[in-house]
């Protein structure tokens, strides 16, 4: 491996400072740490940075620990797991302890069988994996089945699939073309990086044929690095319907929620490729933010207010319940929680942004009221007074 070594203490410290600062895009300028999430647990870190980069694609990575996290790393549980999505071997330097990781891929996909750490009783400087015979990774494949949470929209769209558009573009729009084992993905770009329509042909499989044409009854009149950087997330979502709790707890990646969805994430970024290739475009800050829709923003206070009230009503939420706190910025929905429910915050917003989202408008947010604290010698040792 000659990729440099990441420095895992920059990597943190950039991405708690570009969280606060930047919100979008985190200021890495990189694919797949642009999707990492650090974890306080080095092992539980490491292995979100390594799922991150199997998503992006990249197939080595190397990481640089210090002597003070390396301690803390659980050296056989991390190698066990590890060993499910690369191979890997350790070594130190006068920085601390080097993690190389080669053939990176996701849990489950087809790939490089990894070994075990040799004798957990060896030193670091000894310690080496054996490493057994590998497979090579194969190609992306047109996907023949999707989970149950997705089923059943896959085949509505697979069945009634509309006709395809006509794709022959304007004055100085762009044509840009996607392949993956055969389906063949097809787009209009305006000059603004709007994707304006998409077609697909080639598709053997009905959950391919659903992706595809999820792709493009779904993903038009978004720009394409939105498309690129989280098209998938948004099918995913739209296809398992607002109302249903994701399949994996924390922030998703749509392969961990189906591998089905690496199809989308692989036309999507090819898409962008094509596009570069083509136009020279060389943007990589994505600072797209949708709006509400009409209904919503052509609404007065009032009467937002009482949409917001018969969305809770319909999930069986009384006024009594819930307090509408304040509606900031058109999408910021502030509320309190009284009676049972404020005991238990946390799992009862969950539940109402899902009620809101699915009967108002689907970019609204849901935030708990501020509770202050009443008392004043606290609050002014606290303010400094």
């Amino acid at each position: 491996m000659t990729d440099p070594a990441l420095d895992y203490v920059k990597l943190v410290s950039r991405y708690q400072t570009d969280l606060v600062d930047n919100l979008r895009g985190f200021g890495f300028q990189t694919d797949y740490l642009d999707l990492w999430v650090p974890d306080e647990d080095i092992s539980r870190s490491l292995l979100n940075l390594l799922d991150a980069a199997a998503t992006a694609g990249r197939e080595t990575l190397a990481v640089r620990l210090p002597a003070s996290l390396a301690a803390e790393l659980r050296q056989s549980d991390f190698m066990a797991q590890a060993a499910e999505r690369c191979t890997c071997s350790l070594r130190d330097d006068s920085e601390g302890l080097v993690l190389e990781f080669d053939q990176v891929r996701l849990p489950g996909d087809s790939g490089p069988v990894a070994a075990g750490l040799g004798s957990l009783q060896t030193s670091q400087a000894d310690a080496r994996p054996e490493t057994s015979a590998t497979k090579t990774r194969l190609p992306l494949q047109q996907p023949a089945q999707i989970g149950p949470l997705y089923a059943g929209a896959i085949a509505s769209l697979a069945a009634a699939a509309k006709p395809a558009p006509d794709l022959r573009p304007a004055t100085n729009n762009t044509i840009v073309t996607a392949i993956c084992d055969g389906l063949r993905l097809e787009a209009t770009i305006s000059t603004d990086h709007t994707v304006l329509a998409m077609r697909h042909d080639g598709a053997r499989t009905p959950v391919a044929a659903g992706l595809a044409e999820a792709m493009c009854q779904m993903l038009v009149d978004l720009p394409i690095l939105e498309i690129a950087n989280h098209g998938a997330i948004r099918l995913e979502y739209r296809l398992r319907g607002d109302a249903v709790p994701p399949p994996v707890p924390g922030i998703g990646i749509p392969e961990a929620s189906d591998p089905a969805f690496a199809v989308v994430n692989h036309l999507a970024r090819q898409l962008l490729a094509d596009y570069r290739d083509k136009t020279g475009y060389t943007a990589w800050r994505n600072l797209f933010d949708a709006v509400p829709g009409p209904v919503w923003m052509q609404a007065s206070e009032p009467e937002r207010r009482q949409m917001l009230q018969n969305a809770f009503s319909k999930d069986g939420v009384s006024p009594q319940e819930v307090s509408i706190i304040a509606i900031e910025y058109d999408v910021r929905v502030v509320i309190s929680l009284d009676g049972d429910r404020a005991l238990n915050p946390a799992d009862h917003m969950l539940v109402l942004e899902r009620s809101i989202k699915r009967h108002v408008d689907n970019r609204l947010e849901l935030f708990l009221a501020e509770v202050k604290d009443h008392n004043k010698l606290r609050r002014l040792s606290e303010s400094g007074a």
